[in-house]
């Protein structure tokens, strides 16, 4: 999927579409039936079983809806809980995830696992590979006793023992079709009955039809907001705002609406691999514009290690990292509860089965 979507894909209500992009998105709504009806065809597949239960945090649009943050969240009420959890990712980018293998945050760079995956790196054990079977069982090897998948709701191979949708507030799922006419990797009544329940991050009326839909199935919905940690100085600083995310404006609008000075913005593909011309280009404009540079904390993870521009811009950069906090955090925690229970009554079944 390309990484800078179409604008039809997020069309923005206060402003019309335009007609070349209205009638491409029509031509496209055949390959999207056909697209969506494949992906919820495999979903319904069977999957097997794993070494460790397994949390899976996905979304249900192609892009970032918020579910690293929402992986981490989850690992601090899991550990609260009394587990031990580990990562498990297939490692988006790395050049290294072909086999699977533990991620050492000292050691490897964003290039060879993957940003996100090097980012869960610096809070818990990480395994990155293909094969997903393979990683749980070296979680387990190492002591894990659950294992949370950051991405993964329409992969069926592997059966999930708890699985949690994210959206975006503001975002929601788009104009609500599939790829490639639109954002959704599935329908949303399909893959509706694969989840548990739903993670609403943010404010805003996108995700309204979700959440009616998930009403109606008797799932339930979680509200939480990305509380940035934003550094004191930067107050008082002229802002150079940076990323390559799945939706570069919403870090802009979330840095002007903390209050900070913005004077320019610059936004990259999700995933953005930087290159040293990236680097001296942002670190010189922001030297013209007597700006400070400032990024996600994801990003950050690219330029970890490295040398040159790369470890200039990473010098020069200050990165935010954003934290979720939940509306009503007990309730997730019951839920989280409850689930762990259902996990330990089944492995007693099939002890004994």
């Amino acid at each position: 999927m390309s990484l800078t979507p179409p604008p039809y894909w997020w069309p923005d209500p206060r402003k019309p579409q335009s007609f070349g992009a209205t009638l491409k998105k029509f031509a496209l709504v055949p390959a999207s039936l056909a697209y969506g009806r494949v992906v919820a065809g495999r979903m319904a597949q069977e999957g097997e079983p794993g070494a460790l239960p397994v949390v899976c945090i996905g979304n249900f649009v192609a892009g970032g809806a918020g579910k690293t943050p929402t992986s981490l969240a989850v690992y601090d009420v899991l550990e609260d809980l009394g587990l031990k959890p580990a990562f498990v990712t297939r490692g988006y980018g790395g050049s290294l995830a072909t086999t699977s293998f533990r991620v050492d945050p000292d050691r490897h760079l964003a290039d060879e696992v993957g940003d996100e995956p090097l980012l869960l790196a610096h809070r818990g054990e990480t395994f990155v590979g293909p094969d997903r079977l393979t990683s749980i069982a070296s979680a387990a090897e190492i002591g894990a006793t659950c294992t949370i998948f950051d991405d993964g709701l329409q992969n069926p191979s592997i059966i999930k023992n708890l699985t949690i949708a994210v959206v975006d507030g503001r975002m929601g799922v788009g104009n609500g079709l599939s790829h490639p006419a639109g954002p959704l990797r599935a329908p949303v009544a399909a893959q509706l009955r694969y989840v548990d329940f739903i993670i609403v991050i943010g404010k805003g009326n996108g995700a309204h039809g979700v959440v009616r839909q998930a009403a109606k199935r008797g799932k339930p919905v979680l509200s939480a907001t990305l509380e940035m940690d934003i550094p004191e100085h930067l107050f008082d600083q002229r802002i150079y705002a940076f990323c390559g995310i799945g939706h570069p404006p919403k870090f802009f609008e979330r840095l002007k609406e903390a209050g900070l000075n913005v004077v320019k913005e610059k936004a990259y593909p999700d995933h953005h691999a930087y290159t040293t011309e990236d680097a001296r280009e942002l670190v010189n404009i922001a030297k013209e514009r007597d700006a400070v540079l400032v990024t996600t904390e994801k990003d950050g993870m690219r330029f970890q290690g490295h040398s040159g521009s790369l470890r200039d811009l990473d010098k020069a950069a200050t990165q935010i990292p954003a934290k979720l906090v939940f509306e009503d955090p007990g309730y997730l925690r019951s839920l989280m509860h409850h689930a762990i229970q259902r996990w330990r009554r089944d492995m007693v079944l099939v002890e004994f089965d």
